[in-house]
């Protein structure tokens, strides 16, 4: 668990759990509406997003997911403006 700013815990699994994912072999892309833990100082999340970049973990910031389709045995996730992430 983490403290945020204000002393309230907050938790910070997904993040935990999609480096854990790649470095077992998963193409893993991480979606965060602002940017990553953007309730820290920035320099937190920026420096958490370059070091999963540097790892192949691919980091859109100020995304979300709009829906999720699933056709012809694969997810596509919808986000933003149409754009869509196959091969989930």
């Amino acid at each position: 668990m983490q403290h945020g700013a204000h002393g309230r815990r907050r938790p910070v699994v997904a993040v935990e759990f999609a480096q854990a994912f790649a470095r077992l072999g998963s193409q893993v892309t991480i979606l965060a509406r602002h940017t990553l833990l953007f309730h820290d100082d920035s320099l937190i999340g920026e420096t958490i997003a370059a070091a999963f970049r540097a790892e192949g973990i691919e980091v859109l910031e100020h995304t979300e997911a709009s829906r999720v389709d699933y056709r012809n045995n694969e997810f596509i996730l919808a986000i933003g403006k149409g754009e869509r992430l196959p091969h989930l």
